[in-house]
């Protein structure tokens, strides 16, 4: 959100942000790494970590601010454009109690067209096998339960139901192991050609990208929608098991996706990755040294 700071990391950048044909101030994004990866994927981060519309934001002609990049996604916003998840999701977290707008295109939205959005296209459809859509329409459920009504009565009850089929479906689709892959929506669970839950490369990335997304959405998901416990038990265990034995060069070439793992498992734990890691990092600052080494030895 500051030209200057990105201009020293990428030095021969045009810049994150861009004024649009309009003149309006906008996020570049997917255009390359010093770009968004998604449309509107900054909007929805920074929406969700608490930002407000009246946040500085400096670009290469001056200051605006956070609010001004909103409006910029609202009126640029369609409901048939290819990404859509996370233009939802920071709209939900940031409208309301506005539950409705005017597209630059003339069309009336609402939160129950985007619900329907959602839903309507086919799983696995979707960034990450379409575990983002399933994570905005418990957004929206959230929002509408705890802080103002977004939705209504038919639609949430809709909502429910959808996310409930799905639920059972991830029951079906669960390997034996504890993980879930691209084929989380199929009949039964993926063979695993013998090699079980030490598959590496792009079979174990996928992995993780599924199980690690279903136990983060799961974590905010009504109770009711949810699978039985022993079914999030053995993900979670995978999941722990995958991550510790990955080299730390995987780790750090494909951060992004062990990071859905990783929150997942501090939401369950009802932390955040912060607030774990300072309570270990205490912990660690107050045990003598002596008893280090017998936890080590022991």
């Amino acid at each position: 959100m500051n030209h200057e700071r990105f201009s020293e990391v990428w030095p021969q950048s045009p810049g994150f942000l861009q004024a649009n044909k309009d003149g309006r101030w906008a996020i570049r994004s997917r255009e390359g790494q010093d770009t968004s990866a998604h449309t509107d994927h900054t909007l929805a981060s920074m929406s969700e970590i608490g930002i407000d519309r009246d946040y500085p934001v400096i670009t290469h002609e001056g200051q605006t601010t956070f609010g001004e990049l909103l409006e910029t996604s609202l009126s640029e916003f369609s409901v048939g454009q290819m990404e859509y998840e996370w233009s939802i999701l920071a709209y939900t977290l940031f409208l309301p109690p506005t539950t409705t707008w005017i597209t630059s295109e003339g069309q009336q939205v609402t939160f129950d067209l985007l619900a329907e959005r959602l839903m309507r296209e086919m799983l696995p459809n979707g960034v990450c096998f379409g575990h983002h859509r399933i994570a905005a329409l418990i957004a929206m459920l959230r929002v509408d339960a705890e802080v103002t009504p977004i939705l209504s009565p038919p639609k949430r009850e809709k909502i429910t139901r959808y996310l409930t089929t799905v639920s059972r479906q991830l029951v079906k689709t669960q390997h034996a192991y504890g993980y879930w892959d691209l084929g989380w929506i199929g009949t039964k669970p993926q063979v695993d050609n013998g090699e079980g839950e030490a598959m590496a490369g792009n079979e174990l990335r996928d992995r993780i990208i599924s199980t690690g997304h279903i136990l983060e959405w799961m974590a905010f998901a009504p109770e009711e929608v949810h699978p039985p416990r022993e079914v999030l038990i053995r993900a979670a265990q995978w999941v722990v098991r995958a991550i510790e034995q990955l080299e730390l060069s995987e780790i750090k070439d494909q951060y992004a996706f062990a990071t859905h793992a990783a929150n997942s498992l501090a939401l369950w734990r009802k932390t955040t990755p912060a607030e774990f890691m300072k309570s270990r990092l205490d912990q660690a600052k107050v045990t003598p040294p002596a008893a280090k080494q017998n936890n080590k030895d022991t």
